[in-house]
């Protein structure tokens, strides 16, 4: 939902209303985009200009805790540690049209996709494995050297990894490989589910529909959006 506090930007405008559009999620955590007008009246005006978008953070992971990460930024955002301290959460008295429905639920899901890619994966007898942007480099260089042959004087190659709970552990070519392969299936998998949501969100007729999509893993069940107003049902009144 949008917040109100003062804020005048290094431009020397001043803007009252606030609203965040999207969320990126990097190595240093949730940076987000805040778009803000001069007052309410023209954030409801459709098609007024935006005074001012900036991009603040980083936040915690914890900061998209939630269905709407959008919101939970929101929140994050006017909170004591956040760049608008202060600041009241507001509920918008203009409602969104479709497309700008469809819009918000892809925000929803793109930023819970991105926190879940993120966010982990666990390889079964060993842990649980970060995969930020820079574990991930680090796994591809691990996989490289892993495959690299050695001189026999040297041994087999092994290597001491940190897993996410900060265990230490030994891994061996093999293991390694296979930790790469399981890196692979988990972005793979979050990336099919963000192209199956965002399917549905197409695919909605009403705002109601896109406003229940929110993100869920790739093994959780999407549940069924109830039927646009007039629909027919069981094959009557069609």
């Amino acid at each position: 939902m949008p917040f109100i506090r003062e804020f005048i930007t290094p431009t020397g405008v001043p803007t009252h209303y606030h609203r965040a559009t999207h969320i990126g999620v990097r190595a240093a955590g949730v940076f987000v985009v805040v778009n803000s007008w001069a007052t309410q009246a023209m954030h409801d005006q459709e098609g007024a200009p935006v005074a001012w978008q900036d991009t603040y953070g980083p936040a915690p992971l914890s900061a998209l805790a939630g269905e709407d990460p959008l919101a939970s930024a929101e929140t994050w955002l006017a909170s004591a540690a956040g760049p608008f301290a202060g600041a009241e959460l507001h509920t918008p008295s203009r409602n969104l049209d479709l497309a700008q429905a469809q819009a918000r639920a892809w925000e929803r899901v793109k930023a819970g996709r991105n926190a879940a890619e993120v966010g982990g994966f666990d390889v079964p007898g060993i842990g649980r494995f970060d995969s930020d942007a820079i574990s991930q480099q680090r796994i591809v260089g691990a996989i490289v050297a892993a495959h690299m042959p050695r001189p026999v004087e040297q041994g087999a190659w092994v290597i001491v990894w940190t897993l996410a709970d900060n265990t230490a552990i030994e891994l061996d070519a093999e293991q390694m490989i296979d930790v790469g392969n399981r890196l692979a299936a988990h972005v793979d998998a979050t990336h099919q589910r963000g192209r199956f949501l965002r399917e549905r969100i197409a695919s909605v007729e009403v705002v109601e529909q896109a406003n229940l999509i929110v993100w869920t893993p790739a093994d959780a069940p999407v549940p069924e959006a109830p039927p646009a107003p007039g629909a027919a049902e069981d094959g009557v009144g069609a």
